[in-house]
C-alpha cells in the first residue's frame, strides 16, 4: 500500500487515529481534546501510516506531557481557590503596603504568583519575603537563597501569610505570630479629634512617638503616595496616639498603631477614624492582639514572621 503525501500539511485532525483506550487510560475522555497534538503530530509524521507503532507511541508521549500540563495547572488554580477572597485582600494589601516602605528605601521588588520579594535591604521591622500562594515551601526556599545572597551582613525577615511554612531547618527563627483580620463595619462619622499628618517635621515627630530610632522608617516621599495617610491624636509636639491607613483601591489597609497610654485600637478611636474614610470597603490589618477578635473584624487565619540567621 502507497501512502500519500499531503500537498499543504494537515489541515484536520482525527482522534479516532488513536485508540480510545489509550486517551481514557490518560485522563482524554473526550477525545476532541488530542485533536491540536494530532495535528502538529502529522504535521512532523506526513509518511507515516496512522496504525505506525512509532506514530503512536510518540502521540501517546505528547498526549502524557499534555495531562502533566493540565494537572500543573489545575494544582495552581485550586491553591488560589483555597484563599478566601476577604484574606486575599488582607495579604494583598498588606504586599502594597511594604512594598511603599521598601521602595522609599530603594528596594529592588518582584511579584509572583507564589510571592512577594525584596532582593535588596528592607528596613527594621519589614520583611524580604511574603508569600502570596498556599504550598509554596520550594519556591520560599529558591527566594531565600536569593536574597541572602544580597542581604549577607544583616538578618532579614519572611513573612508566612498562611503560618504553614517550615524553615527551621534552614537556621530561621519564627519571631512572631498573629491573625489576618478583615470585614466591613457599619458606618461613623469622622471623629473630630483625628488628625492627618501633612509635613516632614510633624512625620518625624509622629515616627519618635511611635518608637522609631535615628534611623528613618517612614521617609518624607510617603507623604507624597496619596495611598498612604499617617493619622495622629493630640497636639503636634504632644502625640497621644496613631497609626497608618493603607488605601490599596479594594480595601482600606491599617497598621502601625500605638497609644502612649497603651490604650487599644477601639479605645483609641483609631478603628473608627480608619472607618470613616472607608467608604463601606474591608478594612484589613493583621495583629498579634487577640482582641482584635472584639472589633466587629473577622479573624482571617493565621500568619508568622520568621528571620534569618545571624549573619
Amino acid at each position: 500500500m502507497s501512502l500519500t503525501r499531503p500537498s499543504s500539511g494537515p489541515t484536520s485532525a482525527d482522534p479516532k487515529s488513536v485508540p480510545p483506550a489509550i486517551l481514557e487510560a490518560l485522563g482524554f475522555r473526550n477525545s476532541s481534546v488530542a485533536a491540536s497534538l494530532v495535528i502538529e503530530h502529522r504535521a512532523r509524521s506526513v509518511r507515516a501510516k496512522p496504525a505506525d507503532c512509532r506514530t503512536v507511541k510518540q502521540l501517546v508521549r505528547s498526549l502524557a506531557r499534555l495531562r502533566i500540563l493540565r494537572r500543573s495547572i489545575s494544582g495552581q488554580a485550586s491553591r488560589m481557590s483555597k484563599v478566601a477572597p476577604l484574606l486575599r485582600l488582607a495579604i494583598e494589601d498588606n504586599i502594597g503596603w511594604c512594598s511603599a516602605v521598601c521602595t522609599a528605601h530603594g528596594s529592588r521588588e518582584t511579584t509572583s504568583r507564589d510571592a512577594w520579594v525584596n532582593r535588596g535591604a528592607s528596613p527594621p521591622f519589614y520583611p524580604n519575603i511574603i508569600s502570596r500562594q498556599i504550598g509554596v515551601q520550594d519556591e520560599i526556599e529558591t527566594l531565600i537563597g536569593e536574597v541572602a545572597i544580597a542581604n549577607q551582613s544583616k538578618r532579614w525577615g519572611i513573612k508566612d501569610s498562611f503560618c504553614e511554612l517550615n524553615l527551621s531547618d534552614l537556621g530561621f527563627e519564627r519571631i512572631q505570630s498573629g491573625s489576618w483580620y478583615g470585614g466591613t463595619l457599619a458606618a461613623n462619622a469622622e471623629p473630630t479629634d483625628w488628625n492627618i499628618i501633612r509635613s516632614p517635621e510633624h512625620l518625624r515627630s509622629w515616627e519618635k512617638a511611635w518608637g522609631g530610632g535615628e534611623d528613618r522608617i517612614f521617609t518624607e516621599n510617603l507623604l507624597l503616595d496619596h495611598r498612604i495617610s499617617f493619622w495622629f491624636k493630640g497636639g503636634d509636639d504632644a502625640i497621644e496616639a496613631g497609626f497608618i491607613s493603607f488605601d490599596s483601591g479594594p480595601s482600606l489597609g491599617i497598621s502601625n498603631w500605638f497609644s502612649q497610654d497603651d490604650r487599644s485600637l477601639v479605645q483609641t478611636g483609631a478603628l473608627q477614624a480608619a472607618n470613616s474614610v472607608s467608604r463601606r470597603r474591608p478594612i484589613v490589618c493583621w495583629s498579634a492582639d487577640d482582641a482584635l477578635r472584639e472589633t466587629g473584624l473577622s479573624d482571617l487565619g493565621p500568619l508568622q514572621v520568621w528571620i534569618s540567621p545571624t549573619a
